[in-house]
């Protein structure tokens, strides 16, 4: 593998991870704290958006997980 793929891999990881990371403060932030209205729809449109990054990220690993498999398929028959 080359160190060009890694340190995409290694982004993406984390990423991934920093944005689950911040997905989960902010559900844990409107479940426990008193919060108004207005900032509680700040907090959710922020959670919408990290969601959205969190299931394009989940998305990818599955495509790329499916291309190895086809790969490994087709070099094994």
């Amino acid at each position: 593998m080359s160190n060009n793929n890694q340190s995409e891999q290694n982004k993406t990881k984390f990423d991934y991870e920093k944005a689950k990371d911040e997905l989960k403060q902010i559900v844990e932030r409107l479940e426990r704290e008193n919060i108004g209205l207005q900032d509680s729809i700040v907090l959710f449109e922020q959670g919408a958006k990290l969601a959205k990054e969190c299931q394009s990220f989940l998305d990818e690993a599955k495509k790329k997980i499916e291309q190895i498999k086809e790969n490994s398929n087709s070099n094994g028959n």
